[in-house]
């Protein structure tokens, strides 16, 4: 299924000005026509959910505690457990 600008921004939320910018800076390259006119394809809404996921900043945030200090080497467990998850 081809879709035109406005009804491809309109599926990513954002204007047709912007995709011709991505277009124009080679960030989401849109086909074109025999006419020379953008056309976007279900090939465009895969890379679009990769681009708006490259956008988005994550952090990981763990939270360890004990109740006592004499439950420190439980501390130093919790802490190796959540870093190895954490890094995968």
């Amino acid at each position: 299924m081809h879709y035109r600008p406005h009804e491809f921004a309109k599926i990513a939320g954002v204007t047709v000005r912007t995709l011709q910018r991505w277009d124009i800076s080679g960030k989401l390259i849109a086909d074109r026509t025999l006419g020379n006119h953008r056309v976007y394809t279900q090939k465009h809404i895969n890379q679009l959910k990769g681009l708006l996921n490259d956008d988005i900043k994550r952090s990981v945030v763990v939270y360890c505690r004990v109740s006592s200090p004499a439950q420190r080497p439980d501390l130093e467990n919790q802490v190796k457990a959540m870093d190895t998850l954490s890094s995968n």
